[in-house]
């Protein structure tokens, strides 16, 4: 009976074997990959919407300049994000973001006991606190407002200065 057992298992597996190549009836064999035929040449794409323009931008951030206080505060339209970058190193800050109902926030924050000044770009403007700086993308068109409070000072390439417990500056949108 053990005898019988492999014999009928050699048996099974050799016409398992014939059987499988008899059955295919494509004649070329298993292990070689079908020829593809070339594809037909590609269609240009129709565009169905148009592409968006560029959103307007102020002129006001262009030109060099530095805004230090201990804090400061950015609102700007739709697109904002796009013009203003935060500097983040987990090490030295937190950043903390959220949707409100004016719009995007994004809050930069000190780390305890970091002792650097936080930064943002703004265009060519370089943006740098010592307690906090706010991001405010807001959800309708509006001007850009830049606010920096205590002990505020601001300087553009051509060394104009301003110094006061509170500066703003407004960059006003151009009309579309």
């Amino acid at each position: 009976m053990l005898r019988t057992t492999p014999l009928l298992l050699l048996c099974l597996l050799g016409a398992a074997c014939a059987s499988q190549t008899k059955m295919s009836s494509d004649p070329k064999p298993r292990h070689e990959p079908a020829v593809e035929q070339p594809a037909e040449p590609a269609r240009p794409v129709e565009a169905t919407a148009p592409v968006p323009k560029p959103v307007a931008w102020t002129k006001a951030f262009d030109k060099g300049a530095i805004l230090v206080g201990k804090t400061i505060r950015v609102e700007g339209p739709p697109g904002l994000m796009t013009h203003a970058a935060l500097t983040v190193d987990d090490t030295v800050a937190i950043l903390e973001q959220r949707t409100t109902e004016q719009g995007f926030l994004q809050v930069l924050v000190p780390r305890e006991g970091a002792g650097r000044e936080l930064r943002c770009q703004l265009g060519r403007w370089t943006l740098a606190a010592a307690d906090r700086i706010e991001v405010l993308e807001r959800i309708v068109p509006c001007d850009v407002l830049v606010v920096a409070e205590g002990a505020a000072f601001w300087r553009d390439l051509n060394n104009n200065v301003q110094r006061e417990e509170r500066l703003e500056f407004r960059g006003v949108q151009p009309k579309e």
